[in-house]
């Protein structure tokens, strides 16, 4: 019975870490997102997202494009 345990642990542990990593690649992806509206370094798109899950997906998605409104100007 400890073997189902051990493998239940491990099997968890590596599910764990596939999550972090999607996570991790959908931060990334919504701070280029960041950036491509603007938005340099200093939104901290990528900490948002990767710290607050999805409140940091909407914050970055309800972000104002500034490319725009310096070409309205």
């Amino acid at each position: 019975m400890s073997w189902l345990v051990f493998y239940g642990i491990v099997l968890g542990i590596v599910l764990l870490l596939l999550l972090l990593i999607l996570h991790y690649k959908v931060a990334k992806m919504f701070e280029k997102l960041a950036f491509d509206k603007g938005y340099g370094k200093d939104a901290n798109a990528f900490i948002m997202c990767f710290w607050l899950g999805i409140v940091g997906y909407i914050y970055v998605a309800a972000m104002p494009k500034l490319t725009e409104k310096t070409q309205i100007k």
